[in-house]
C-alpha cells in the first residue's frame, strides 16, 4: 500500500468514527482516536 492509499483508509476511517462517536457525544474519543496512525512509524510500514 502506498503512501496515499494509507493516508486516505486512515482519514476515512477517521471521519467515520468521529461521525458516530459525536452522535454519543462522545467528542474528545471522536477528536483524537488513532492519531497515532498519523505517526513517521505508522507510515515506515506501509
Amino acid at each position: 500500500m502506498h503512501f496515499f492509499d494509507h493516508l486516505h483508509t486512515v482519514n476515512r476511517h477517521r471521519r467515520l468514527v468521529r461521525k458516530y462517536c459525536f452522535r454519543l457525544g462522545l467528542y474528545w474519543q471522536g477528536l483524537t482516536h488513532d492519531l497515532s496512525k498519523y505517526s513517521p512509524y505508522e507510515f515506515a510500514y506501509v
